[in-house]
């Protein structure tokens, strides 16, 4: 309800006459002289992008937002900031800017499609895998995800980043750790399957260290 009633200032949407009665129990015949579509603009979400700073914040618990939002903006500022738990079901593009690091502990971002990081702190995905058909693209900071049956380019940037190995790549599938001290982490069960084939070594470039657990 408040983001309706912010987004119907900010788009001057008329919100009709005040009502002080129950729309539920009017008669009939004064029901007639209500404007339904009027009302009915003040639930209609047309702003669909919404822009989270966080400073320097340490142990963010549950985080939800809106299903009526299609694009997050994060902005990180001061030191890391570390979101335990984002939920964010309705959001098909993230942005990632500010001079820190946004860690996501843990995110369920169901209808992901790109994930665009632009600032000098970078982006920790590594707690949650990404939808396999969602695109990363890193930047000089420190970026960290974790890959499964992926079938698009992924391109980490040029920080000391981290991808979390969850098996062979789907079709189409890359990862390019590009410049800095990239690293693989990875099973010894998946490190064994890995080198068995060739597919690996084709599809995870720029690389300088795996990690074994």
């Amino acid at each position: 309800m408040l983001m309706a009633g912010l987004d119907g200032i900010e788009n001057k949407i008329n919100p009709g006459d005040p009502m002080d009665k129950d729309l539920y129990e009017l008669p009939e015949e004064e029901l007639e002289g209500v404007d339904l579509a009027e009302i009915g603009n003040l639930t209609t979400v047309t702003n669909k992008t919404l822009g989270i700073t966080a400073a320097s914040l340490t142990g963010g618990g549950t985080t939800t937002v809106d299903t009526d939002i299609e694009n997050l903006n994060l902005t990180s500022t001061g030191t890391k900031s570390t979101f335990n738990a984002l939920t964010a079901n309705g959001v098909k593009a993230l942005t990632s800017t500010g001079d820190a690091q946004i860690v996501l502990t843990g995110h369920t971002m169901n209808a992901l499609t790109s994930v665009a990081v632009t600032g000098s702190g970078g982006l920790s995905m590594v707690g949650t895998a990404l939808p396999t058909t969602a695109t990363f693209s890193g930047s000089a900071g420190k970026d960290g995800i974790q890959v499964g049956t992926h079938t698009t380019a992924i391109t980490m940037g040029a920080g000391d980043d981290t991808v979390v190995y969850g098996g062979a790549l789907g079709t189409g599938g890359s990862v390019a750790g590009g410049y800095g001290t990239d690293v693989v982490s990875m099973t010894f069960a998946q490190a064994n399957a890995a080198d068995a084939s060739a597919v690996f070594n084709t599809s995870f470039t720029s690389f300088e260290a795996v990690n074994f657990s």
